[in-house]
């Protein structure tokens, strides 16, 4: 990655949901970890684990920034309300009141290999979430949110 850097001005490594060798490394030399939980219990008690984590990382990257978002949430329903609170309830990480919905156009693009942002049709809900998140994230790393 620390090759890359010079070519790009983001680069997104996407290790999954488990905490592994690869998500450890990464985290080392990166300057964000977005953290995204999926408004259900079982996402949520990973929450102990992932700041667990966060603390083995602290020491070998203390400028890395760490931000926790919804994802996959609810259209309506207090599962969103609930976590968002307890996620608020962290000094380990921000959390960003900026959630992306369970749409399709997200599984759409992963599936292959792109953003909402370059798959056609355009999903123009999925692409707003998701600049609203990155907008929550550049407020926040620059001290205002």
């Amino acid at each position: 990655m620390l090759k890359l850097e010079p070519k790009y001005d983001d680069i997104v490594i996407d290790t999954g949901r488990r905490d592994t060798a690869s998500q450890r490394a990464a985290l080392t030399v990166a300057n964000v970890f977005l953290v995204p939980f999926i408004p259900r219990s079982f996402d949520i008690w990973t929450l102990q684990k992932v700041t667990t984590l966060i603390g083995e990382i602290r020491p070998i990257n203390p400028e890395l920034k760490i931000f926790a978002f919804l994802n996959r949430s609810d259209p309506r329903g207090r599962d969103n309300l609930g976590a968002s609170e307890l996620l608020s309830e962290s000094d380990a990480y921000t959390f960003l009141d900026a959630p992306l919905g369970n749409r399709k156009a997200f599984s759409n693009a992963a599936a292959v290999g792109m953003s909402v942002t370059e798959v056609k049709p355009r999903d123009k809900k999925a692409i707003n979430e998701l600049q609203t998140l990155f907008n929550h994230c550049q407020l926040a790393m620059n001290g205002a949110g």
